[in-house]
């Protein structure tokens, strides 16, 4: 009896708690449930746009806000978003410096485009900054010119003058210039510059005689704190690879005060010196003519050449148009040239005859004498190595210059003075 009394006391219990008793389902909105919402974040910078001095890394620091105080993560795109990087706190810096004088932007106006992205790992906000690269003049190359003359036969015009990037050429020359009519030209350089300073093409404004732009000269060691020349003395011992200017003068019996790279031999033709440097620079001109139409070179050059028997010749004899010179010149040319026993007399003959009358007596004279001698007598040269040439022509041009120039040439340059008027027989004579 009272054990069933206790059992009805906890049925009576468990109905009363199952009931809810004072309406505990009674929290819930009229949905059923509790609504949680996520804001997103902002980007908050007022500034888009930054400026920057080249050689550093630092940019500029995104900003940006949660309504619901999130934790941030902070990324880059756009154009150029990967030259930079970004910090958990929103830092941005270059990867690697800037340099204003080579700009890494995708289009290379130092104007860096990129996209800032904040995200609070559900929503994201994005904003596009630019950031501009400054220059820092500190770190400038200090410019200044190379001024000089370049000649040939006297002032060469509109001629290209360059510091060489392939030997031999102006071609993939980024530092150019170009000459005036009285020769003269100033390239501008940096301070450090060096290396092999080249004309090529023009024209001599006396004759209107056109160069080729394959035809041309050259100095080594060009310099910034004075004026020089670039002629075809210096461009014998460019290609020679020679600082022995004092050898060369004596074998040419030039001054020894005459200075190669640095004097316009046509500027004083007055003056012995100059005048007959003047006479040797229109003579090396003619002859680095004749022997580019006589000969094809494989691995040396006529300047070269040139240069090497000048150097290497043992006597006394200092002209260019002594004919043992020019015959010993053409015999060692090199291991693909060789002309006939008659072919070497007929060149040496013809080549020293012309060389003897050449003179500088004013200031177109000159200019004359190397019209007729690269292209009149180069041709000629030509054509006794083809075997055409005319022997009669030949005869006139060795024993006759002056009448073969007169009647052979496009010469205009007046009334050829005999310079050898004097010398009463002329022997050529080929050992």
């Amino acid at each position: 009896m009272n054990t069933s009394n206790k059992v009805v006391l906890v049925l009576g219990l468990f109905t009363v708690a199952s009931c809810g008793g004072g309406g505990g389902g009674g929290g819930s909105d009229a949905g059923g449930g509790y609504t949680n919402t996520n804001g997103a974040p902002t980007i908050t910078n007022t500034t888009t746009s930054f400026s920057v001095v080249e050689n550093q890394t630092s940019a500029f620091t995104i900003t940006a806000t949660d309504p619901d105080q999130d934790s941030l993560s902070y990324s880059l795109t756009g154009d150029d978003g990967a030259l930079f990087s970004v910090s958990t706190s929103g830092v941005v810096t270059f990867n690697t410096a800037p340099d204003f004088e080579a700009p890494s932007d995708a289009d290379t106006n130092n104007m860096y485009q990129i996209t800032g992205r904040v995200s609070d790992g559900s929503l994201n906000a994005t904003k596009s900054f630019t950031v501009t690269v400054t220059n820092d003049t500190a770190d400038d190359e200090t410019s200044t010119g190379m001024d000089g003359t370049y000649l040939g036969a006297g002032p060469i015009q509109s001629a290209t003058i360059c510091i060489e990037v392939t030997a031999g050429t102006c071609n993939g020359a980024s530092l150019t210039t170009t000459t005036a009519q009285d020769g003269t030209f100033s390239l501008t350089v940096s301070s450090d510059t060096t290396g092999v300073l080249r004309g090529e093409g023009g024209f001599d404004p006396v004759t209107n005689l056109q160069l080729d732009d394959g035809f041309g000269f050259a100095t080594g060691q060009p310099v910034t704190d004075q004026n020089f020349a670039v002629t075809p003395l210096s461009s014998i011992m460019n290609d020679y690879n020679s600082e022995d200017f004092n050898t060369l003068k004596e074998k040419l019996g030039l001054s020894t005060e005459y200075m190669v790279r640095y004097n316009n031999p046509f500027a004083s033709l007055g003056v012995a010196a100059q005048n007959k440097a003047a006479v040797v620079n229109t003579q090396v001109f003619i002859l680095m003519d004749v022997l580019n139409s006589i000969h094809t070179f494989a691995d040396d050059n006529a300047a070269k050449k040139l240069a090497e028997a000048i150097f290497n010749r043992s006597s006394g004899e200092t002209s260019l148009g002594d004919t043992t010179f020019i015959k010993n010149l053409l015999a060692n040319l090199d291991n693909n040239f060789s002309p006939s026993s008659d072919q070497l007399v007929s060149l040496s003959a013809g080549i020293s005859a012309y060389m003897q009358k050449v003179y500088a007596s004013d200031s177109s004279t000159h200019s004359h004498f190397a019209k007729s001698g690269v292209s009149e007598l180069s041709d000629l040269m030509k054509e006794v190595m083809e075997g055409s040439s005319d022997n009669a022509e030949i005869d006139k041009l060795v024993f006759n210059t002056i009448a073969w120039i007169n009647e052979n040439t496009s010469w205009d340059g007046g009334v050829i003075e005999d310079n050898e008027s004097e010398i009463k027989m002329t022997t050529y004579q080929l050992n």
